[in-house]
């Protein structure tokens, strides 16, 4: 056995005409006891067709959401700003805590730093990379 638990989409909650609400959804992977059994869920609304990647914080704490430009895309704000990635917290209840927006960036895959605290990364399919982090990483090399 094992705390092993698996970060994705699900498509749940029947709506009249075959409709679904799409919700992120921690799934536990525990071939001993718990196999497929929902831990922890949230709906995601409007944006779900956007999502182009789901990935854990390093210490399973958080969920990091990249979002790509979709043609029939709403933007949410004026200035034509579209969320680009969002953090969610997973343990306690799955609980949104912000939603990054850009005028310029398609997300194409986002993921945490590898240590605990120093952000995340997402790359465009414009060609950039984006750092957003409390520090600089170019700390490593000096």
């Amino acid at each position: 056995g094992g705390n092993s638990h698996a970060g994705g989409m699900l498509h749940t909650g029947a709506f009249p005409r075959g409709q679904f609400v799409p919700h992120v959804v921690i799934i536990s992977l525990d071939v001993d006891g718990n196999l497929g059994e929902l831990i922890e869920a949230t709906p995601l609304g409007s944006k779900a067709s956007s999502v182009t990647c789901v990935k854990f914080s390093p210490s399973a704490e958080f969920c990091l959401l990249g979002y790509g430009v979709r043609e029939n895309a709403q933007p949410i704000v004026e200035h034509n700003y579209h969320p680009v990635s969002a953090v969610y917290r997973v343990s306690g209840g799955m609980k949104h805590i912000v939603t990054m927006l850009s005028g310029e960036d398609d997300v194409n895959i986002a993921t945490f730093h590898p240590e605990s605290g120093h952000g995340f990364v997402y790359g465009t399919k414009q060609g950039r990379v984006r750092v957003l982090s409390p520090c600089p990483w170019n700390y490593y090399y000096d």
